[in-house]
């Protein structure tokens, strides 16, 4: 059973969640998408107030490394809107990255993912991320969840 789940402002617990979106991008940025931007933190925010006015709790930001994640943003929006928010890590497939970046993280993904869930985003991603959420991550034990 989780016992917690990991969001840009701390541990919640499942039964605090509310309705989830399980996959949205508040922001994005793909050089192989132009035009498909998600950029203003305006947007972002009315997104999120929006999704709360209809009942939502969570939302789980899977903007992956490199891509315009935001994630200094990410916090103050949480606290804002009153919507959990939940920071992914990961990669998206590589025709969405340069070669430096690429070349850089050969190697090196176990060790960028595992920070990013124990340190937090910090300025990972290409400097675009510039905050120190912590990724999604979740905390499982044998113990079943109490009423």
């Amino acid at each position: 059973m989780v016992s917690a789940v990991r969001t840009v402002l701390g541990d919640v617990a499942p039964s605090d969640l509310g309705v989830c979106d399980a996959h949205d991008h508040l922001f994005f940025g793909s050089p192989r998408l132009p035009g498909q931007e998600l950029r203003s933190v305006a947007a972002a925010r009315a997104e999120l107030v929006a999704f709360r006015e209809q009942g939502g709790g969570t939302v789980v930001q899977w903007t992956p490394y490199g891509l315009g994640r935001r994630a200094a943003d990410l916090p103050p929006l949480s606290r804002e809107t009153g919507v959990h928010v939940v920071a992914a890590t990961g990669l998206h497939q590589a025709v969405h990255y340069d070669e430096d970046t690429l070349a850089g993280l050969r190697g090196r993904l176990a060790e960028v993912f595992v920070s990013e869930l124990t340190e937090g985003i910090g300025t990972s991603g290409g400097g675009r991320d510039s905050s120190r959420s912590r990724a999604a991550s979740t905390h499982w034990t044998r113990t079943p969840a109490g009423p």
